[in-house]
Protein backbone atom coordinates (compact mmCIF):
# COMPACT_ATOMS: atom_id res chain seq x y z
CA UNK A 1 0.00 0.00 0.00
CA UNK A 2 1.24 3.57 -1.13
CA UNK A 3 0.03 6.95 0.75
CA UNK A 4 0.48 9.66 -1.71
CA UNK A 5 0.85 13.35 0.10
CA UNK A 6 -1.17 15.34 -1.82
CA UNK A 7 -0.98 18.65 1.11
CA UNK A 8 0.59 19.29 4.66
CA UNK A 9 0.08 22.87 5.89
CA UNK A 10 -0.64 24.39 9.68
CA UNK A 11 -3.49 26.89 9.88
CA UNK A 12 -4.45 29.31 12.84
CA UNK A 13 -7.97 30.17 13.96
CA UNK A 14 -8.91 32.65 11.70
CA UNK A 15 -7.25 31.56 9.09
CA UNK A 16 -8.68 29.49 5.32
CA UNK A 17 -6.98 25.67 4.90
CA UNK A 18 -7.93 24.08 2.08
CA UNK A 19 -9.02 20.52 3.61
CA UNK A 20 -11.30 17.55 2.68
CA UNK A 21 -10.28 16.55 -0.79
CA UNK A 22 -12.36 13.97 -2.89
CA UNK A 23 -11.12 12.85 -5.82
CA UNK A 24 -12.60 10.96 -8.94
CA UNK A 25 -11.64 10.89 -13.12
CA UNK A 26 -13.87 12.03 -15.74
CA UNK A 27 -12.59 10.69 -18.56
CA UNK A 28 -9.66 9.31 -16.90
CA UNK A 29 -8.34 13.05 -16.28
CA UNK A 30 -8.22 13.10 -12.20
CA UNK A 31 -10.39 15.58 -10.28
CA UNK A 32 -11.46 16.95 -7.15
CA UNK A 33 -13.66 18.92 -5.00
CA UNK A 34 -12.94 20.28 -1.73
CA UNK A 35 -13.60 22.37 1.14
CA UNK A 36 -11.68 25.48 1.75
CA UNK A 37 -12.82 26.74 4.93
CA UNK A 38 -11.94 29.52 7.60
CA UNK A 39 -11.19 27.95 10.97
CA UNK A 40 -13.50 29.70 13.85
CA UNK A 41 -13.12 28.76 17.50
CA UNK A 42 -15.53 26.86 19.71
CA UNK A 43 -16.33 30.35 21.42
CA UNK A 44 -16.72 32.94 17.65
CA UNK A 45 -19.26 30.61 15.71
CA UNK A 46 -20.17 32.68 12.47
CA UNK A 47 -23.61 34.79 13.28
CA UNK A 48 -24.39 35.12 9.27
CA UNK A 49 -24.02 33.05 6.40
CA UNK A 50 -22.02 36.36 5.06
CA UNK A 51 -19.32 35.57 8.09
CA UNK A 52 -18.64 31.86 7.50
CA UNK A 53 -15.96 31.26 4.31
CA UNK A 54 -17.00 27.36 3.39
CA UNK A 55 -16.57 26.79 -0.35
CA UNK A 56 -16.76 23.76 -2.33
CA UNK A 57 -13.73 23.90 -4.91
CA UNK A 58 -13.43 22.09 -7.99
CA UNK A 59 -9.91 21.38 -9.75
CA UNK A 60 -8.62 19.56 -12.51
CA UNK A 61 -5.45 17.86 -12.97
CA UNK A 62 -2.87 16.76 -15.42
CA UNK A 63 -3.33 13.16 -16.04
CA UNK A 64 -2.92 11.57 -12.47
CA UNK A 65 -0.41 14.20 -11.51
CA UNK A 66 -2.06 16.09 -8.57
CA UNK A 67 0.32 18.52 -8.43
CA UNK A 68 -0.26 20.23 -12.15
CA UNK A 69 -3.71 21.71 -11.41
CA UNK A 70 -4.82 22.79 -14.95
CA UNK A 71 -8.18 24.70 -13.69
CA UNK A 72 -9.74 25.48 -10.05
CA UNK A 73 -13.27 27.06 -9.69
CA UNK A 74 -15.93 28.18 -6.73
CA UNK A 75 -19.01 25.73 -7.46
CA UNK A 76 -21.13 27.24 -4.36
CA UNK A 77 -20.47 27.56 -0.05
CA UNK A 78 -21.08 24.19 1.21
CA UNK A 79 -19.47 21.21 3.61
CA UNK A 80 -17.09 18.54 3.02
CA UNK A 81 -18.54 17.48 -0.51
CA UNK A 82 -18.40 14.07 -1.78
CA UNK A 83 -18.33 12.44 -5.20
CA UNK A 84 -19.40 9.55 -7.11
CA UNK A 85 -18.37 9.40 -10.71
CA UNK A 86 -19.00 6.74 -13.99
CA UNK A 87 -16.22 7.81 -15.72
CA UNK A 88 -18.13 10.60 -18.04
CA UNK A 89 -20.00 12.70 -15.38
CA UNK A 90 -19.99 12.85 -11.31
CA UNK A 91 -22.31 13.43 -8.83
CA UNK A 92 -21.09 15.92 -6.25
CA UNK A 93 -23.13 16.19 -2.95
CA UNK A 94 -22.64 18.77 -0.26
CA UNK A 95 -24.94 20.24 2.38
CA UNK A 96 -25.31 23.86 2.44
CA UNK A 97 -23.16 25.86 4.75
CA UNK A 98 -24.06 27.17 7.82
CA UNK A 99 -26.61 29.33 8.17
CA UNK A 100 -27.47 28.43 4.48
CA UNK A 101 -30.95 28.19 3.34
CA UNK A 102 -30.09 25.24 0.78
CA UNK A 103 -29.78 22.05 3.15
CA UNK A 104 -28.23 20.24 0.20
CA UNK A 105 -26.43 20.19 -3.72
CA UNK A 106 -25.89 18.15 -6.07
CA UNK A 107 -23.91 19.32 -8.86
CA UNK A 108 -23.29 17.33 -11.99
CA UNK A 109 -19.48 17.47 -13.35
CA UNK A 110 -18.39 18.74 -16.06
CA UNK A 111 -21.49 20.21 -17.01
CA UNK A 112 -21.56 21.96 -13.66
CA UNK A 113 -25.58 21.86 -13.41
CA UNK A 114 -26.01 22.35 -9.96
CA UNK A 115 -30.04 21.05 -8.13
CA UNK A 116 -31.27 22.05 -5.21
CA UNK A 117 -32.26 18.61 -3.73
CA UNK A 118 -35.70 18.12 -1.74
CA UNK A 119 -35.99 15.98 1.04
CA UNK A 120 -38.30 13.08 1.17
CA UNK A 121 -40.65 11.63 4.58
CA UNK A 122 -37.77 10.09 6.77
CA UNK A 123 -34.65 11.73 4.74
CA UNK A 124 -32.09 12.09 7.17
CA UNK A 125 -30.04 15.79 6.51
CA UNK A 126 -26.53 15.53 7.46
CA UNK A 127 -22.93 16.46 6.29
CA UNK A 128 -22.17 12.72 5.85
CA UNK A 129 -24.17 11.55 3.16
CA UNK A 130 -22.25 8.78 1.02
CA UNK A 131 -22.99 8.58 -2.71
CA UNK A 132 -23.21 5.34 -5.05
CA UNK A 133 -24.22 4.92 -8.33
CA UNK A 134 -26.10 1.52 -9.72
CA UNK A 135 -26.88 0.49 -13.19
CA UNK A 136 -26.44 4.75 -13.55
CA UNK A 137 -29.41 5.15 -10.80
CA UNK A 138 -27.69 7.37 -8.17
CA UNK A 139 -28.18 6.63 -4.29
CA UNK A 140 -27.16 8.15 -1.04
CA UNK A 141 -26.67 6.54 2.00
CA UNK A 142 -28.00 8.96 4.86
CA UNK A 143 -27.44 6.91 7.81
CA UNK A 144 -25.04 3.61 9.07
CA UNK A 145 -26.64 3.19 12.19
CA UNK A 146 -29.84 2.08 11.16
CA UNK A 147 -28.52 1.65 7.52
CA UNK A 148 -30.84 3.70 5.48
CA UNK A 149 -30.62 4.31 1.42
CA UNK A 150 -32.52 6.65 -0.63
CA UNK A 151 -32.90 7.46 -4.34
CA UNK A 152 -32.34 11.14 -5.71
CA UNK A 153 -34.12 11.95 -8.69
CA UNK A 154 -31.09 13.57 -10.89
CA UNK A 155 -34.31 15.39 -13.02
CA UNK A 156 -36.72 16.36 -9.91
CA UNK A 157 -34.18 16.56 -6.67
CA UNK A 158 -36.57 14.37 -5.12
CA UNK A 159 -34.88 12.21 -2.31
CA UNK A 160 -36.64 8.83 -1.23
CA UNK A 161 -36.20 6.71 1.16
CA UNK A 162 -35.82 3.12 -0.37
CA UNK A 163 -34.49 0.79 2.04
CA UNK A 164 -33.68 0.36 5.72
CA UNK A 165 -31.55 -2.57 7.32
CA UNK A 166 -30.61 -3.28 10.98
CA UNK A 167 -27.12 -3.06 11.83
CA UNK A 168 -25.94 -4.97 15.07
CA UNK A 169 -23.10 -3.41 15.71
CA UNK A 170 -24.25 0.32 17.24
CA UNK A 171 -22.52 2.02 19.98
CA UNK A 172 -23.03 5.28 21.12
CA UNK A 173 -20.81 8.17 21.39
CA UNK A 174 -20.48 9.75 25.30
CA UNK A 175 -20.27 13.14 23.71
CA UNK A 176 -22.80 13.67 21.46
CA UNK A 177 -25.32 10.24 22.42
CA UNK A 178 -25.11 9.66 18.26
CA UNK A 179 -23.73 6.56 17.04
CA UNK A 180 -20.09 6.64 16.67
CA UNK A 181 -20.87 4.85 12.90
CA UNK A 182 -20.68 8.36 10.24
CA UNK A 183 -20.45 8.40 7.33
CA UNK A 184 -17.52 9.17 4.91
CA UNK A 185 -16.63 8.61 1.48
CA UNK A 186 -18.98 8.31 -1.47
CA UNK A 187 -19.59 4.34 -2.31
CA UNK A 188 -18.83 1.66 -4.66
CA UNK A 189 -20.74 -1.29 -5.95
CA UNK A 190 -18.62 -4.36 -6.72
CA UNK A 191 -20.10 -7.69 -7.57
CA UNK A 192 -23.34 -6.72 -6.52
CA UNK A 193 -22.36 -5.90 -2.94
CA UNK A 194 -21.92 -2.34 -2.03
CA UNK A 195 -18.56 -1.57 0.05
CA UNK A 196 -18.18 2.02 1.74
CA UNK A 197 -15.89 3.97 3.90
CA UNK A 198 -17.01 5.43 7.16
CA UNK A 199 -15.40 7.13 10.55
CA UNK A 200 -15.96 6.14 13.97
CA UNK A 201 -16.00 9.14 15.92
CA UNK A 202 -15.36 7.87 19.25
CA UNK A 203 -14.35 11.13 20.37
CA UNK A 204 -14.62 14.64 19.04
CA UNK A 205 -11.23 14.53 18.62
CA UNK A 206 -10.87 10.96 17.01
CA UNK A 207 -12.20 9.68 13.80
CA UNK A 208 -11.03 5.94 13.45
CA UNK A 209 -12.07 4.86 9.23
CA UNK A 210 -13.83 1.51 8.75
CA UNK A 211 -15.54 -0.16 6.37
CA UNK A 212 -19.20 -1.17 5.79
CA UNK A 213 -20.55 -3.36 3.16
CA UNK A 214 -23.96 -4.30 2.19
CA UNK A 215 -24.79 -7.56 0.95
CA UNK A 216 -28.34 -7.80 -0.10
CA UNK A 217 -30.09 -6.67 3.09
CA UNK A 218 -27.01 -7.57 5.55
CA UNK A 219 -24.55 -5.03 6.28
CA UNK A 220 -21.44 -5.52 8.18
CA UNK A 221 -18.32 -3.73 9.46
CA UNK A 222 -14.44 -3.62 9.06
CA UNK A 223 -11.63 -1.92 10.72
CA UNK A 224 -8.24 -1.60 8.88
CA UNK A 225 -5.13 -0.40 10.79
CA UNK A 226 -5.03 3.02 9.02
CA UNK A 227 -5.68 5.07 11.42
CA UNK A 228 -2.83 3.86 13.91
CA UNK A 229 -0.56 5.17 11.22
CA UNK A 230 -1.99 8.43 10.53
CA UNK A 231 -1.93 9.03 14.46
CA UNK A 232 1.59 8.33 15.16
CA UNK A 233 2.35 11.61 13.21
CA UNK A 234 -0.46 13.49 15.28
CA UNK A 235 -3.29 13.08 13.10
CA UNK A 236 -5.96 11.96 15.41
CA UNK A 237 -8.44 12.78 12.86
CA UNK A 238 -9.03 10.66 9.69
CA UNK A 239 -11.42 11.08 7.18
CA UNK A 240 -11.83 8.93 4.42
CA UNK A 241 -12.93 11.35 1.55
CA UNK A 242 -13.59 9.93 -1.73
CA UNK A 243 -13.49 5.68 -2.73
CA UNK A 244 -12.83 4.92 -6.76
CA UNK A 245 -10.72 3.11 -9.44
CA UNK A 246 -7.12 3.85 -9.48
CA UNK A 247 -6.55 1.44 -12.43
CA UNK A 248 -7.56 -2.28 -13.09
CA UNK A 249 -5.95 -3.66 -10.21
CA UNK A 250 -5.66 -0.72 -7.54
CA UNK A 251 -8.17 1.57 -5.80
CA UNK A 252 -7.16 4.87 -4.15
CA UNK A 253 -9.18 6.25 -1.16
CA UNK A 254 -9.19 10.11 -0.52
CA UNK A 255 -8.30 10.99 3.26
CA UNK A 256 -8.19 14.29 5.22
CA UNK A 257 -6.55 14.01 8.12
CA UNK A 258 -6.38 16.63 11.19
CA UNK A 259 -4.78 17.15 14.78
CA UNK A 260 -8.16 17.11 16.55
CA UNK A 261 -11.91 18.76 15.34
CA UNK A 262 -11.49 21.92 13.48
CA UNK A 263 -12.34 24.06 16.02
CA UNK A 264 -8.23 24.75 16.98
CA UNK A 265 -5.45 25.87 15.20
CA UNK A 266 -3.71 22.90 13.60
CA UNK A 267 -1.91 20.69 11.20
CA UNK A 268 -3.92 19.36 8.40
CA UNK A 269 -3.04 16.47 5.79
CA UNK A 270 -4.72 15.67 2.75
CA UNK A 271 -3.76 12.74 0.62
CA UNK A 272 -4.23 9.21 -1.28
CA UNK A 273 -3.82 5.29 -0.32
CA UNK A 274 -3.38 3.30 -3.33
CA UNK A 275 -3.72 -0.81 -2.15
CA UNK A 276 -4.59 -3.74 -4.45
CA UNK A 277 -8.29 -4.81 -4.94
CA UNK A 278 -7.50 -8.14 -3.76
CA UNK A 279 -5.86 -6.89 -0.35
CA UNK A 280 -9.01 -5.23 0.00
CA UNK A 281 -11.85 -8.02 -0.54
CA UNK A 282 -9.32 -10.29 1.29
CA UNK A 283 -9.49 -7.60 4.36
CA UNK A 284 -5.67 -7.65 4.36
CA UNK A 285 -4.43 -4.27 3.93
CA UNK A 286 -0.49 -4.19 4.07
CA UNK A 287 1.08 -1.49 6.36
CA UNK A 288 2.36 1.90 4.81
CA UNK A 289 4.76 4.06 6.07
CA UNK A 290 4.95 8.25 4.98
CA UNK A 291 6.94 11.01 6.35
CA UNK A 292 5.18 13.78 8.06
CA UNK A 293 6.04 17.65 8.52
CA UNK A 294 4.76 17.24 12.37
CA UNK A 295 6.60 16.77 15.43
CA UNK A 296 4.31 16.74 18.11
CA UNK A 297 1.60 14.51 19.75
CA UNK A 298 -0.96 15.41 21.58
CA UNK A 299 -2.51 14.48 25.41
CA UNK A 300 -6.41 15.47 25.19
CA UNK A 301 -7.96 16.37 28.62
CA UNK A 302 -10.71 14.18 27.94
CA UNK A 303 -8.31 10.82 28.19
CA UNK A 304 -6.09 11.55 30.82
CA UNK A 305 -7.31 11.87 34.61
CA UNK A 306 -8.87 14.51 37.24
CA UNK A 307 -8.67 14.28 40.90
CA UNK A 308 -11.58 16.72 40.97
CA UNK A 309 -15.41 16.80 40.35
CA UNK A 310 -14.93 17.73 36.76
CA UNK A 311 -16.96 17.52 33.36
CA UNK A 312 -16.57 17.40 29.61
CA UNK A 313 -17.41 20.42 27.53
CA UNK A 314 -16.05 20.99 24.31
CA UNK A 315 -14.05 18.36 23.40
CA UNK A 316 -12.22 19.60 26.84
CA UNK A 317 -12.17 19.26 30.91
CA UNK A 318 -14.16 22.19 32.97
CA UNK A 319 -12.93 22.47 36.72
CA UNK A 320 -16.92 23.86 37.85
CA UNK A 321 -15.21 25.70 40.25
CA UNK A 322 -13.98 23.21 42.11
CA UNK A 323 -9.72 23.60 42.99
CA UNK A 324 -7.51 21.08 43.10
CA UNK A 325 -5.90 19.08 40.20
CA UNK A 326 -7.76 18.87 36.78
CA UNK A 327 -5.79 16.90 34.78
CA UNK A 328 -2.77 14.55 35.17
CA UNK A 329 -1.44 12.57 32.76
CA UNK A 330 -0.26 10.14 30.99
CA UNK A 331 2.56 8.88 32.38
CA UNK A 332 4.32 8.45 28.91
CA UNK A 333 8.13 7.84 28.36
CA UNK A 334 10.06 10.44 26.90
CA UNK A 335 13.58 10.75 25.56
CA UNK A 336 14.70 13.69 27.84
CA UNK A 337 17.95 14.05 25.92
CA UNK A 338 16.03 16.42 23.92
CA UNK A 339 14.79 19.78 24.15
CA UNK A 340 10.64 19.65 24.69
CA UNK A 341 7.94 22.35 24.33
CA UNK A 342 4.62 21.44 26.26
CA UNK A 343 1.62 23.97 25.32
CA UNK A 344 -1.50 23.52 27.11
CA UNK A 345 -4.73 24.63 25.45
CA UNK A 346 -7.24 26.15 27.94
CA UNK A 347 -10.10 28.44 28.20
CA UNK A 348 -11.23 30.30 31.13
CA UNK A 349 -14.49 32.69 31.67
CA UNK A 350 -12.36 35.20 34.37
CA UNK A 351 -10.08 37.99 33.56
CA UNK A 352 -7.04 38.52 32.49
CA UNK A 353 -5.71 39.48 35.28
CA UNK A 354 -7.22 36.91 37.61
CA UNK A 355 -4.94 34.12 38.31
CA UNK A 356 -7.33 30.88 38.29
CA UNK A 357 -4.64 28.00 38.51
CA UNK A 358 -1.17 26.78 37.06
CA UNK A 359 0.70 24.57 34.85
CA UNK A 360 3.57 22.00 35.49
CA UNK A 361 5.54 19.35 34.17
CA UNK A 362 6.66 16.56 36.44
CA UNK A 363 8.70 13.80 35.93
CA UNK A 364 9.46 10.67 36.87
CA UNK A 365 13.76 9.65 36.34
CA UNK A 366 14.37 6.62 37.51
CA UNK A 367 11.50 6.30 39.99
CA UNK A 368 11.43 9.15 41.47
CA UNK A 369 9.50 12.46 41.06
CA UNK A 370 10.48 16.01 40.09
CA UNK A 371 8.55 19.27 38.96
CA UNK A 372 10.89 20.58 36.02
CA UNK A 373 9.08 23.93 35.05
CA UNK A 374 5.62 25.26 35.89
CA UNK A 375 3.96 28.39 34.99
CA UNK A 376 0.93 30.24 36.20
CA UNK A 377 -2.30 30.41 33.91
CA UNK A 378 -4.58 33.51 33.83
CA UNK A 379 -8.46 34.27 32.76
CA UNK A 380 -9.11 34.75 28.97
CA UNK A 381 -12.93 36.12 29.02
CA UNK A 382 -13.89 32.63 27.08
CA UNK A 383 -11.43 32.56 24.52
CA UNK A 384 -9.27 29.23 23.76
CA UNK A 385 -5.72 30.32 24.42
CA UNK A 386 -2.22 28.72 24.60
CA UNK A 387 0.91 28.70 27.25
CA UNK A 388 4.07 27.31 26.80
CA UNK A 389 6.50 25.15 29.03
CA UNK A 390 10.10 24.17 28.05
CA UNK A 391 12.58 22.14 29.77
CA UNK A 392 15.61 20.44 28.67
CA UNK A 393 19.21 19.10 30.41
CA UNK A 394 17.37 18.26 33.50
CA UNK A 395 19.17 15.37 34.70
CA UNK A 396 22.07 12.82 33.66
CA UNK A 397 19.52 9.79 32.94
CA UNK A 398 17.98 9.55 29.28
CA UNK A 399 14.38 9.02 30.28
CA UNK A 400 11.84 9.65 32.02
CA UNK A 401 7.98 9.23 32.21
CA UNK A 402 6.12 12.39 31.87
CA UNK A 403 2.87 14.35 33.89
CA UNK A 404 1.44 16.98 31.97
CA UNK A 405 -0.68 18.59 35.07
CA UNK A 406 -3.16 21.52 35.41
CA UNK A 407 -3.98 22.62 38.87
CA UNK A 408 -6.98 25.52 39.25
CA UNK A 409 -8.46 27.31 42.35
CA UNK A 410 -11.57 27.06 43.70
CA UNK A 411 -14.62 29.14 42.17
CA UNK A 412 -12.15 30.02 39.22
CA UNK A 413 -12.90 28.84 35.78
CA UNK A 414 -10.68 26.66 33.75
CA UNK A 415 -11.30 24.35 30.60
CA UNK A 416 -8.59 22.31 29.91
CA UNK A 417 -8.55 20.85 26.27
CA UNK A 418 -4.92 19.37 25.33
CA UNK A 419 -1.77 19.45 25.82
CA UNK A 420 1.08 19.42 22.86
CA UNK A 421 4.49 18.05 23.07
CA UNK A 422 7.28 18.57 20.56
CA UNK A 423 11.17 17.57 20.73
CA UNK A 424 13.70 19.97 18.94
Amino acid sequence: MEFIKFSESFSEIGQTVDCFYSFFFIEQQLCSVHRRHRLFSYENWPKTEEENVSQVIYTTYREKDYSKPISEEVLYSGNDPRVISNGKKAYVLSQGSLHSKTPYYLTILPDNETIQLRLGKRVQLGKNWQPYLDKNVLFVVDSVSPFRINKIDIETGVVSLIQEAPIDFNLIAMHDNYSILRGGSNALVENKIVYGWGHATTRPYSHIPYVWELNEDQVSVSFFHIHSVFKEHGYNITDPTSFFSWDDEHFALGVSCSQRDWFHSQWFLNGLLIFKKEDFFNKKLPKFTFESKVKSFFFHTTDLDSLIKSSHINGGRINNGQKGCLVCGPSKEIDITKKWTIELCYSSTNKSTTNVGYFDILLNIDGKEQQVVHRKIYGTLGKSTRVKLFFENVSTHSKALIQTRVFTKKRKSVTAYYFELTDE
